[in-house]
């Protein structure tokens, strides 16, 4: 259960940083 909270925070972590990557990218374009 632990590894799988640890597994979902990190997953989260990864998509918002692409979140943000995106975000970037179409400002920057």
């Amino acid at each position: 259960m632990s590894t799988y909270a640890f597994a979902k925070c990190d997953t989260e972590r990864v998509e918002g940083a692409f979140t943000r990557a995106k975000i970037i990218l179409y400002f920057l374009k």
